[in-house]
């Protein structure tokens, strides 16, 4: 998998791809489209302030898989942090990662971000 920037990437035909995201505080509000557009999602496991999940992408050179996610945040009144950070690793199995990071200010969520895979 290459990285082109944080929602875009190119990957192998049929390679396994794995999106891992964690919240520095509680709680977890991250909601994933289900089904991802041309693929479905595998593995699903919550832990937790963190969740892993897997899809391969289609067999064929210039298959597609996107899907949406939104971040959220349950901010207490008293918090001298009002925001939640989640830390997004999407990493491949033929290779390459990448680690970005949403911020979700007091009252501003949700955050909604597209995820574009291609297969090269």
């Amino acid at each position: 998998m290459q990285p082109i920037d944080d929602n875009h990437y190119l990957a192998n035909p049929s390679e396994r791809i794995r999106v891992f995201v964690c919240v520095d505080k509680r709680p977890y509000l991250c909601v994933f489209q289900d089904p991802p557009d041309g693929s479905v999602w595998e593995h699903v496991k919550q832990q937790g302030l963190c969740e892993e999940r897997f899809f391969h992408m289609p067999a064929g050179a210039n298959g597609k898989v996107t899907y949406s996610t939104s971040y959220d945040a349950q901010i207490a009144n008293d918090d001298p942090d009002p925001k939640a950070t989640y830390t997004i690793t999407i990493s491949g199995s033929a290779g390459g990662s990448r680690t970005s990071t949403i911020v979700v200010p007091k009252g501003t969520g949700p955050i909604p971000i597209d995820y574009f895979f291609t297969a090269q």
